[in-house]
């Protein structure tokens, strides 16, 4: 498993978004845990897609004050054919490990689950995301973290130049465009739960999002909708 051989160069380095996860990576239960059969690297680049709340620099922290592994959360937020595609192949990833899963709920030490049981406890890809303060629903996300420690994330513009994201803070903020570059880990289960691991490995930037301007004037406006006969008007009496 992983290892480089003649067979490598039949397999894709970026996973096109329309491939069938099953023909990619197999999993088997071995030892109470699961084994991800596939070759190395497997790695898929997202479509152009908009983040919020991205933490790349040092200033990513936790409670104690102790950095964090740069995070990049990618939303669907705007999303057309391409993000859809994208978001398609993630869940058919979920959905290939579920199906294992369902096969094998030993691992999560059950039995007797239904297949809609066995997916309450997985962690998929895309999530909904909902406001704890309002309840409101806001467009599916993903986040995926970079786990190098040789070198700093690598971080590049639409023109492939590099971007310092310590000393360039705001180059990637809240509706920033970016794609990225994601390996696949394999499966874990751990704690009850299940999911497929995909690490972060560059980020490109390209460009701000921004919310689209009115161009019609008033007066266009107004055009389209006749004027009410004086009768019509509000009269005081």
């Amino acid at each position: 498993v992983g290892v480089q051989n003649e067979f490598s160069l039949l397999m894709p380095e970026n996973i096109p978004h329309d491939t069938n996860p099953a023909a990619l990576v197999t999993f088997h239960a071995d030892g109470g845990q699961i084994q991800s059969n596939f070759m190395r690297p497997l790695t898929v680049v997202t479509p152009a897609m908009l983040t919020a709340f991205p933490r790349l620099g040092s200033n990513n922290v936790d409670e104690n004050g102790n950095t964090k592994a740069p995070e990049l959360d990618l939303t669907m937020k705007g999303a057309g054919e391409a993000q859809e595609k994208f978001k398609n192949l993630m869940d058919r990833f979920d959905s290939h490990l579920l199906e294992f899963m369902h096969d094998n709920q030993a691992l999560l030490g059950k039995k007797h689950l239904n297949l809609a049981q066995v997916e309450m406890a997985q962690r998929k890809m895309f999530k909904p995301r909902i406001s704890t303060k309002t309840g409101r629903q806001y467009p599916d996300a993903c986040t995926v973290r970079y786990k190098g420690r040789d070198a700093p994330l690598q971080v590049v513009d639409k023109d492939m130049n590099p971007i310092d994201v310590e000393e360039n803070p705001d180059a990637v903020g809240f509706n920033t465009i970016v794609r990225a570059v994601l390996k696949y880990s394999g499966g874990y289960c751990r704690g009850g739960a299940y999911g497929n691991s995909w690490e972060l490995v560059c980020v490109q930037v390209l460009g701000q999002a921004t919310p689209p301007q009115m161009t019609e004037t008033a007066a266009d406006m107004f055009a389209v909708a006749p004027m009410d006969d004086e009768a019509a008007w509000p009269q005081l009496t």
